[in-house]
Order: C-alpha cells, then sequence, then structure tokens
C-alpha cells in the first residue's frame, strides 16, 4: 500500500510539473526594418524581385554560431516575411534613387545576418534588366560589419543600415 502512495504522488507530481512546462507561455520579440519607409514604398509599382537563401526565409533571426552551422532564434523573429520587407526596404531606395520604374529588379540575398562573434553579414547579388527583359547591370554587393552594440536591436539596425548602403551605391 506504502509504494502505491508513493508511486501515486510521484505520478502527481510529475504530471503537474509537465502541466506547468507546457502551459508555460512563449514570448517573442518581432523585428521589423520598414517602420520608416515612405509610403509610396508600400504600394510602388516596382518589378522587384527577392530570392532568399534558403536558411533565411525561416521567420527567426538568423545567428551564425561558426564556420559551418547557422541557427535561427525562436523568440526573436520578424515582423513579417523577411523577404516582403526587404522588398520593401528596396523599392524605398529605388525612389528615392529615382530609379527607372520600367526595369525589372532581382535580388538575390545570399547573407542577411549576425555571427555569434558580434558582426552582420549582408551579402547581395543584383541583376537589373531593362524593358525589353536585356540584362543591363549586375553587381555583387557583400559586408561584415561589427556591430557596436550587444543584442538583437542592434544587429537588426546594424543589418539594415548595411543593407541600405550596400544598395545605395548601385
Amino acid at each position: 500500500m506504502k509504494n502505491k502512495s508513493l508511486s501515486l504522488i510521484f505520478v502527481l507530481a510529475l504530471s503537474s510539473t509537465l502541466v506547468a512546462c507546457s502551459s508555460s507561455d512563449i514570448t517573442y520579440e518581432r523585428y521589423c526594418l520598414t517602420q520608416d519607409v515612405s509610403a509610396e514604398a508600400l504600394t510602388s509599382n516596382y518589378d522587384v524581385h527577392i530570392y532568399l537563401q534558403d536558411y533565411l526565409n525561416v521567420g527567426g533571426i538568423v545567428i551564425q554560431t561558426n564556420d559551418l552551422s547557422l541557427q535561427e532564434s525562436v523568440k526573436r523573429r520578424w515582423i513579417s516575411s523577411i523577404d516582403n520587407q526587404l522588398s520593401i526596404l528596396f523599392k524605398d531606395i529605388l525612389i528615392k534613387k529615382k530609379m527607372n520604374k520600367s526595369y525589372k529588379y532581382e535580388l538575390y540575398v545570399s547573407n542577411f545576418h549576425g555571427t555569434e562573434d558580434g558582426f552582420a553579414k549582408v551579402s547581395l547579388f543584383l541583376k537589373i534588366y531593362d524593358a525589353k527583359q536585356k540584362l543591363i547591370k549586375e553587381k555583387e554587393f557583400s559586408s561584415k560589419t561589427e556591430i557596436k552594440e550587444d543584442g538583437y536591436d542592434s544587429l537588426v539596425n546594424t543589418l539594415k543600415s548595411e543593407f541600405i548602403r550596400l544598395l545605395s551605391s548601385m
């Protein structure tokens, strides 16, 4: 009888622990790259296509932990799809530079993440086609920039500023 009582107490303690663990809420921090773009960038008719490296299309901010390993943050997420945010950001740049609206712009994003040792990596490849779909320009952009402060806010700000800086030089 005593063993059955101890077993019952153990099972109840274990189940209450599992219930407590499963009912805890996970809070997410959401990050936005487009909060300060022009309203025109949201409705612009620029023909922009963003192509992301597969590992970036996950919803969470990505951190490179070593030369071969990347990790998606569980609690630090993009407010909306990263390709959509980069498209709006790119359109804002095109508007400010008064680029030709009849052109097609393809942007390949191979790096847009942080590193565990405090850097932001942005690598882009841009193709511009004229109205007749003739390739008129190709350009590669890349940066590895030290993040000035610790934290995801600083990482996101650095990624955004590098993206803008690189594409503003097109």
